[in-house]
């Protein structure tokens, strides 16, 4: 009664599918680099690369690189990264608000995220000297 079988069977397919689909690639010259926006084959005639800041290049198609938000066609200089997501500057600046705090602490080194994200100006944290009364 518990035998489930029919996923694994499935999923072997699907690997087996895949392994076919990249020797058949290989013989044929594909460089298997894979699209960061629909994870499909990017072939040279449709690349479009993203410098990242740690150094690294993200490979996608030049149809795939559009913002999230409004479906704006971007290229490399108005094309923002936040979150593994693409943006337009414009809509970067709303999603990096809103993604700063719940990714702060896995994708932002702590010793930058507490040099920017920190809300203590008018907080009782400094002046504690003045309230004393003496």
């Amino acid at each position: 009664g518990d035998d489930d079988g029919g996923d694994a069977v499935d999923a072997a397919a699907k690997q087996e599918a895949q392994e076919k689909a990249r020797k058949v690639a290989s013989r044929f010259g594909g460089n298997r680099e894979k699209c960061i926006v629909c994870a499909k084959t990017v072939y040279a005639t449709e690349r479009a690369t993203m410098d990242q800041r740690d150094g690294t290049v993200d490979v996608l198609h030049k149809a795939c690189m559009r913002c999230v938000e409004c479906n704006m066609s971007l290229s490399q200089r108005n094309c923002v990264r936040v979150d593994g997501k693409l943006y337009c500057k414009t809509h970067a600046k709303a999603a990096q608000g809103m993604s700063k705090p719940k990714s702060a602490q896995a994708a932002v080194p702590a010793s930058s995220a507490g040099a920017s994200f920190v809300p203590s100006d008018g907080g009782g944290g400094g002046g504690g000297g003045d309230d004393d009364g003496g």
